[in-house]
């Protein structure tokens, strides 16, 4: 390559806007990619994100010359750096996934969710040999999978990497309701019991225990049963006020959801409530080049600005689907992208469980709890869905949340 695309531009404003045009121009030079980079390419380059609403140019004051900087008020602009910088991270090229002909190749996969080769070639309109290609840098990239080889078929993904692309591209998630149509019918029939009191008493009772628990805490559901009506235990004082704090955030969610939409201020004050007094970031994103999720591969953002971003256009993700995906298919998306971003220090998975509640109460339904002794489990399912589709995790989620409210 001898000149960068949009995107790459974008990566490079990221970490150095604001800037002039010849500054950005010597940056760009020293990559040896770009040694050759033609100043009108850059020009047309800079014009086309402008256009779009992403950039801003501004005249510099005392100067003949302007400034450019990322639109910080700009969705579109965050879901974009959202994606691009989790390709980075993950060592994705996304040049080669946003090339026009491979973009041709994802829409019709995930129009379809499975597709054969000869449909594809059809519908594609590109050669055999320019979709070989494509499908290589797709499979490789966990964007789909051969489901079967005679004929030829493939399968879109859902997963970190390709959610995140939906999610640049304003496209809808694939319908996945049919993979657990049975739980959901079950669900839908008893998503009324909390109107009785002993049942979401009991309810929230199994949220605090089975959120604590799965985070390493040794409580007993009676020991939960006790901190919460101020009865001795021979917890440490540290597992205390895991699960006092669990309580006073699950109260906090259960009086705000129906005035509140889900938003950022929302999610950080929920942490503050449940970090309190255990580490002095409760309530602030937290990011680290060190930071690593116990047990997973996977690599977290560096940046607390890149949190910000990942947090900002997730957040918006949920707003723009909440009357388009069954609110227990969104809340575990949700619960699931909330946990690969990993925004805080520490208390990631008890904050997710909360706001999964939340998302579900929105739409009607009883707050979220599992069964703890299948821990394991959860965070197979979690790694399962980094490494390649979120169907197994999801359809786990809802199973547990079934037989949960069953069990009343």
């Amino acid at each position: 390559m001898t000149s960068p695309g949009k995107y790459d531009i974008l990566i490079y404003l990221h970490f150095n806007s604001p800037t002039t045009f010849n500054s950005l121009e010597n940056v760009l030079r020293r990559n040896i990619l770009f040694e050759n980079l033609n100043t009108q390419t850059l020009y047309r380059r800079m014009r086309e994100l402008i256009n779009s609403d992403l950039v801003l140019k501004r005249p510099l004051s005392g100067a003949r010359t302007n400034e450019y900087s990322l639109n910080p008020d700009s969705y579109p602009l965050i879901n974009h750096l959202s994606f691009l910088l989790w390709c980075r991270k993950e060592g994705i090229d996304h040049n080669a996934i946003l090339d026009p002909k491979a973009e041709s190749v994802i829409f019709h996969i995930q129009k379809n969710m499975e597709i054969s080769r000869e449909e594809l070639l059809n519908e594609s309109k590109i050669s055999g040999k320019t979709l070989k290609k494509h499908i290589e840098v797709l499979v490789k990239n966990k964007f789909i999978r051969v489901i079967k080889q005679r004929p030829m078929v493939f399968k879109f993904l859902i997963n970190d990497v390709t959610l995140w692309y939906l999610i640049m591209k304003g496209l809808p998630v694939p319908d996945i309701e049919g993979t657990c149509k049975d739980s959901i019918t079950n669900i839908d029939a008893i998503k009324n019991i909390t109107r009785s009191k002993e049942i979401m008493d009991n309810l929230i009772k199994l949220h605090i225990y089975s959120s604590t628990v799965t985070e390493g805490n040794t409580a007993s559901s009676k020991d939960v049963e006790r901190i919460i009506h101020d009865l001795p235990t021979d917890l440490t004082p540290k597992e205390i006020i895991e699960i006092k704090n669990t309580k006073d955030a699950l109260d906090y969610i259960l009086k705000v959801y129906k005035d509140t939409d889900l938003n950022l201020d929302l999610i950080k004050t929920t942490h503050q409530i449940l970090m309190r007094g255990l580490i002095k970031e409760a309530g602030m994103f937290f990011a680290s080049p060190t930071k690593r999720i116990v047990g997973s591969k996977l690599k977290l953002p560096s940046t607390n600005k890149e949190m910000e971003y990942l947090m900002r256009s997730l957040v918006s993700f949920c707003q723009l689907n909440k009357d388009c995906t069954h609110p227990l298919i969104l809340a575990s998306i949700f619960h699931f992208l909330f946990v690969s971003i990993h925004p805080f220090k520490d208390g990631n998975g008890r904050a997710a469980r909360l706001i999964h509640s939340f998302i579900l109460l929105k739409g009607g339904y009883p707050i979220f709890a599992f069964d703890p002794d299948r821990k394991y489990d959860y965070f197979n399912y979690l790694e399962k869905g980094r490494q390649s589709d979120i169907s197994d995790f999801i359809r786990f989620i809802i199973e547990e949340h079934k037989n949960v409210l069953l069990a009343q």
